[in-house]
């Protein structure tokens, strides 16, 4: 008996619809409503509790997990099926078979001017196309933006939208002039009312079936599917546990019978197992003599430490063959979350893309950091005249617009002579790294350079050529140091060179950054020749890592990577409460300070011989002196960057991240100002971006007075900084 409330995304709508209709002919006095309001409009209700269940196309964001953490909320994310997004227009169209990306984005992106097909492609005809989609509260309408015009729910507005999608097959099936898109699972109960195009992503025409979409070749469009299950509710209440184990059990046919992709049989047990509380433990054995075969594929970077392990792990265990290929960090990737390989080496972390396929197919795996690396800026060995680079000077090398050809291009004091580029492929972790650091957004690159995902080829290119400039990881550089001339870098406290000291030490910055390797976690369970050679990796990872130029971590970050690789947990057990006394370091920002300090002073009273110091340097000065040992708590608006949490790993810094509130940015003026009530976000970007030029009231509104603006704000290095210009 009960009732069970659910609510969300129409793309997934129907597999919950499916499994909630076989569900009621074993439990008939269970009802099952299933709503919906668009995966943003479910999570708005599942996280404050009003819903057992939110169906959705995306994954949570982080302010929505957020608001579920103050509310107290909860849940389980489970993966239930994929979707390929279909791209459609009507029937009596003839000209369309097939877009590419690219046309999409023409017609998709926020400042499109295209009206008629014949601005996509001049052979179509002049007549109007008129869109349809789904709302902005939809995961679909937040996965289709971000993959084809690069953001989420950056898009036009000028379009018939609804978060239903049969409200959408109504419209496009009425008007021969319509273009739209939704989930295939829509297209496929309606396909004698659509016409249904393929989609090119500079492989060749695709079209979206149950095949291509399973097999990832429907690109970039596929995307996974989610429910998501109230914790507590699903620990208390047997009719709502019920109907997610039926949901489990059921699924992949369900999910099949409405035209999704289900998944393998083996993520749904991982549900369960999830649902279930079950945990899968491994236990060491004795050393025995091992064979099998290892297949290892990825980052450049990380190739020489692992085949460095491998080299000394072959002695150990010679009936064991390890293959350690090199495709890049990301080619590894699309390797790894296949299946193909049982360890991925990445000079980057997983991309969220990468972790949803993985997911899809089944993959768990273990992410281990194993060293520190530090990007290196070589020229050829004869060249006498640069010694320094600032930041932004490789930054006006490499961007994407960029111009210059010529070294004097970048300083007039050095010779009118052409600069010849070299670097990593596009699936390369250090191109990932490199152009995110310089260029502010990773893949952001200049196109005209001489690429290679083997770094091996661009010391050849290097060295062969006077007028190179390149970048690859510091190893490589160290091997070859006689044949290249590498190069100081300059972030604005002066010129520092990378060496192993400076790359563990922080200072130099920005282009150190952590190295990894990921082990696919049901095949180190189960193979033990895997499982072994990982545990070399980290009883040796240290010494070898050195050995072939990088820098270590501390001994306590490889131990801590084989308790997790073992299964260990390390918990806190209260104690009772006794008379204390010590100090308490705390410093970051002043958003969070005054509840810090309110804390601080009510815990005096209960501990009076607790000294607490709450400092205030923002959120990126507390993280800095956090994440060397400085301080025991770091405040913070922000959460810890990629960074910051990589030098916390190297100072063997682990860390407990805690949520204790929200704060709401004010925006202020002088009391004395009587023509400004409110302002439009339009208005905040045009006034703070940093090409602007207002300097007047009268330049955000006419109607207001001539008179000067005076900015004030918080430092660079506070989290409100940090948020504001973000969002």
């Amino acid at each position: 008996r009960g009732t069970i409330e659910i609510d969300g995304s129409s793309t997934v709508a129907p597999i919950t619809e499916a499994v909630a209709e076989e569900f009621r002919s074993v439990a008939p006095d269970v009802l099952v409503n299933v709503g919906i309001s668009g995966s943003g409009g479910g999570f708005k209700q599942f996280t404050v509790g009003e819903t057992d269940i939110s169906d959705a196309s995306r994954p949570i964001k982080e302010n929505e997990a957020a608001t579920a953490a103050e509310n107290g909320v909860e849940y389980y994310e489970f993966l239930v099926g994929l979707d390929g997004l279909s791209v459609m227009v009507n029937p009596q169209n003839d000209f369309v078979d097939c877009m590419t990306v690219d046309q999409l984005n023409m017609l998709w992106k926020p400042e499109s001017t295209i009206t008629k097909w014949s601005d996509l492609d001049s052979s179509w005809p002049d007549r109007k196309i008129n869109l349809y989609g789904p709302g902005t509260d939809s995961g679909t309408f937040d996965y289709f933006t971000e993959e084809v015009n690069g953001e989420a729910k950056l898009s036009r507005a000028d379009y018939t939208a609804s978060e239903d999608d049969n409200v959408l097959v109504q419209g496009i099936s009425g008007d021969r002039n319509a273009l739209g898109y939704f989930g295939f699972a829509y297209y496929a109960v309606s396909a004698d009312k659509l016409k249904l195009l393929d989609i090119d992503n500079g492989n060749g025409c695709v079209a979206p079936t149950i095949e291509t979409i399973a097999s990832g070749t429907y690109s970039p469009l596929s995307r996974p599917l989610f429910i998501y299950v109230n914790k507590e509710r699903a620990q208390q209440r047997a009719e709502l546990r019920s109907f997610v184990e039926f949901y489990m059990e059921n699924g992949a046919q369900l999910a099949e019978e409405v035209g999704y992709v289900p998944l393998p049989q083996a993520s749904y047990q991982q549900n369960l197992a999830v649902l279930s509380g079950q945990q899968v433990m491994m236990e060491a054995g004795p050393k025995v003599a091992l064979s099998g075969t290892i297949e290892i594929d990825g980052s450049s970077t990380v190739a020489p430490i692992t085949e460095a392990v491998a080299e000394e792990f072959r002695k150990e265990q010679p009936g064991v063959l390890v293959k350690v290929g090199i495709s890049g960090s990301g080619g590894g990737f699309k390797r790894f979350m296949v299946g193909e390989t049982d360890v991925s080496d990445a000079s980057r972390a997983i991309k969220s893309s990468e972790a949803a396929t993985a997911a899809e197919n089944g993959i768990s795996y273990f992410e281990f950091l194993v060293g520190v690396d530090g990007l290196s800026v070589m020229v050829n060995p004869d060249n006498d005249f640069v010694n320094c680079l600032m930041i932004e000077q490789l930054n006006m090398l490499w961007k994407p617009e960029s111009t210059i050809s010529k070294w004097s291009d970048i300083d007039s004091s050095w010779p009118d002579r052409d600069i010849n580029l070299y670097g990593p492929g596009t699936d390369s972790g250090t191109f990932d790294y490199f152009t995110e650091e310089v260029n502010g957004e990773a893949k952001l690159s200049r196109a005209d350079y001489t690429a290679s995902e083997d770094d091996n080829v661009l010391v050849q290119g290097i060295s062969g050529d006077r007028n190179a400039l390149g970048y690859f990881g510091f190893a490589y550089y160290a091997v070859s140091a006689d044949k290249l001339k590498l190069l100081d870098i300059d972030n604005g406290n002066g010129c520092v060179a990378p060496t192993i000291e400076t790359i563990a030490s922080g200072t130099y910055s920005p282009l150190s950054r952590p190295l990894f390797i990921y082990v696919n976690k049901e095949r180190a369970q189960q193979r033990a020749e895997l499982r072994s050679f990982v545990e070399f990796y980290m009883e040796n990872g240290a010494q070898l890592a050195e050995e072939v130029g990088y820098v270590p971590l501390p001994q306590a970050s490889y131990q801590q990577n084989l308790a997790v690789l073992s299964g260990q947990q390390v918990m806190m057990e209260a104690g009772p409460k006794v008379a204390l006394s010590g100090t308490i370091e705390i410093d970051g920002s002043s958003t969070v300070a005054p509840i810090t300090e309110a804390v601080a002073e009510e815990f005096r009273k209960e501990q009076p011989g607790v000294l607490v110091n709450v400092g205030i340097s923002g959120s990126g000065g507390g993280f800095k002196r956090f994440m060397v040992g400085e301080t025991d708590v770091s405040d913070a608006s922000r959460a810890i960057k990629s960074s910051e949490a990589a030098t916390a790993a190297e100072n063997s810094i682990s860390y407990f991240e805690f949520l204790v509130g929200v704060d709401g940015l004010s925006v202020m003026v002088n009391p004395d100002n009587d023509f400004v009530n409110c302002l439009m976000l339009e208005q905040l970007n045009m006034l703070w971006k940093p090409e602007s030029t207002i300097s007047k009231w009268s330049d955000l509104d006419s109607s207001w007075p001539d008179r000067d603006i005076n900015l004030y704000g918080p430092g660079t290095d506070s989290g409100t900084f940090d948020y504001f210009t973000e969002e």
